[in-house]
């Protein structure tokens, strides 16, 4: 298999600038989500520590429920996907 430059080189030399253009939009989509991940995690950052003087039995409870509508959001989801399932091995 041929190497990028080693194709390049028998290119026209429209096409090399086609090739150039191409990759530049590409390394541009890239940069985007690059800068859009920092900003989602600078904004995730921000709530570092909400919590912290929470007292334990305060955060238990919060995550206990989070837990519950976790398992009431999925649990028909998961109950269809298995239904689903049996069905295809009969």
């Amino acid at each position: 298999m041929a190497t990028l430059n080693e194709t390049l080189r028998t290119l026209p030399e429209n096409a090399k600038q086609e090739v150039i253009d191409f990759a530049e939009f590409i390394a541009q989509k890239y940069r985007k989500k690059q800068i859009k991940t920092a900003a989602s995690t600078k904004r995730v950052l921000r709530f570092a520590g909400v919590w912290k003087d929470m007292k334990e039995k305060d955060y238990q409870g919060l995550i206990d429920d989070v837990y519950a509508r976790r398992e009431k959001a999925f649990s028909q989801r998961r109950n269809t996907f298995l239904k689903n399932q049996r069905n295809r091995n009969f």
